[in-house]
């Protein structure tokens, strides 16, 4: 931004020097990004390959038995009273 702002003053005593710069600065932007850009995607790839390489798709053994969960309990989940006092329970009217 400072090199475009630079570019545009010296366009007043030399218009060919300022657009010059104005273009230097635009194309040194676009380039630093462009590198920014595939440094991104190398490291990305590097990351799903050490991924792909040392997770695994799926457990190795199989557990030899879970523990039996308790029954869920078969109440509902509405509050003693809820119906008498509006939908939202005590809440609200």
């Amino acid at each position: 931004m400072a090199a475009v702002e630079a570019g545009r003053g010296l366009s007043a005593t030399d218009p060919a020097l300022g657009d010059r710069v104005i273009g230097l600065a635009q194309t040194g932007f676009l380039d630093g990004l462009a590198a920014g850009c595939l440094v991104a995607s190398g490291v990305t790839l590097v990351g799903a390959l050490l991924c792909a390489r040392y997770l695994p798709a799926q457990p190795r053994a199989r557990p030899a038995a879970e523990p039996a969960l308790a029954p869920a309990p078969s109440s509902s989940l509405e509050f003693e009273g809820a119906s008498s006092r509006g939908p939202m329970g005590p809440w609200l009217p």
